[in-house]
Formats: C-alpha cells, sequence, structure tokens
C-alpha cells in the first residue's frame, strides 16, 4: 500500500504529511525521540521559568511596600526628632 492510501486510510490531510515530512522527514525514529524528550524538557523549563518570574514579581512587590513605608516612617521620625533637639521652629 502507498503511502497515499494510508494517510487517506487514517484520515491525515496533504498539509499535515508535509509539515510532518519537512519537519521529521529524513530523521531516524532514535533521533525523533530524542528531539520529542529536548523539547519536552525545552517546554518543563519555560514553565519553571515562568513560575519563577512569578514569584519574583510576588516577592518584590510583597517586600517592596512595607520597606518603603518602614523607611519614610523611620526618616520622618529622625527629622522630626533631630529638629526638636535642635530646637528648630519650622519643624
Amino acid at each position: 500500500m502507498k503511502v497515499t492510501g494510508q494517510r487517506q486510510e487514517r484520515g491525515i490531510s496533504n498539509a499535515i504529511f508535509h509539515l510532518w515530512k519537512t519537519k521529521c522527514g529524513g530523521m531516524k525514529p532514535c533521533l525523533h525521540k530524542e528531539l520529542k524528550d529536548i523539547q519536552e524538557e525545552n517546554s518543563r523549563l519555560k514553565c519553571m521559568n515562568t513560575n519563577r518570574s512569578m514569584m519574583y514579581d510576588t516577592l518584590k512587590r510583597v517586600t517592596e511596600k512595607p520597606w518603603d513605608v518602614w523607611r519614610s516612617t523611620k526618616y520622618q521620625f529622625a527629622l522630626s526628632h533631630r529638629s526638636k533637639m535642635r530646637g528648630d521652629l519650622f519643624a
């Protein structure tokens, strides 16, 4: 049986067959399996990277706000305390 007969039997269109042929046409089965494994690992690593960047952004947002508030409060307290000690009228 020819390839066209097998394609028609399995319901594979010409476009899909040609896409597959350009991607994996001259590849041996062991290389095709290796390519598939590498693609799966790449997908997994991309997902890990996305999760890590989301965690980083979340932690950055959480830790940024209180620090800014604490720093500004501490700075204002130091200024008011210093001005009281010096006896400034415009504090």
